[in-house]
């Protein structure tokens, strides 16, 4: 696939969190993907990402994934943005708090024929935990 096909399919998988449109989500992870985050002391398989996807469109239902800039470096897209969205569910063993949230990240996605193989995201995790009520902010 073209440079900016990657990068489409790329923006369409954000957009397909957002949407929550998890027939698209499915479609564009390998059967070997592997998920990188975080929050997560071990990489995530196709099956265990596709789970946090719907538990946090379950906790975050207004989430929206917005993409400030990307760029195709080999096999590989990275995309940083933000993802904003009001905290209305259990998500992770944090209550529903009712707060508001933005955090910003940066994700990198290898692609091979057009499926996403390996992603990485980092995103400003104590910032995150504050904003739902689960980590205190600093005083």
């Amino acid at each position: 696939m073209s440079d900016e096909q990657n990068l489409q399919r790329v923006a369409d998988f954000f957009q397909a969190m957002t949407d929550r449109n998890f027939d698209y989500i499915e479609s564009f992870l390998a059967p070997d993907h592997q998920f990188f985050f975080p929050l997560s002391p071990v990489p995530l398989n196709r099956d265990a990402h596709i789970g946090m996807n719907r538990e946090f469109g379950v906790s975050i239902p207004d989430v929206t994934w917005q993409i400030d800039d990307q760029f195709v470096a080999g096999d590989k897209v990275v995309t940083r943005g933000s993802i904003s969205g009001t905290h209305q569910g259990d998500f992770q063993g944090v209550p529903a708090s009712g707060n508001a949230m933005n955090v910003k990240y940066i994700n990198i996605v290898q692609l091979r024929d057009g499926l996403n193989i390996n992603e990485w995201d980092s995103l400003d995790t104590l910032s995150f935990m504050q904003q739902l009520g689960a980590v205190p902010p600093p005083r």
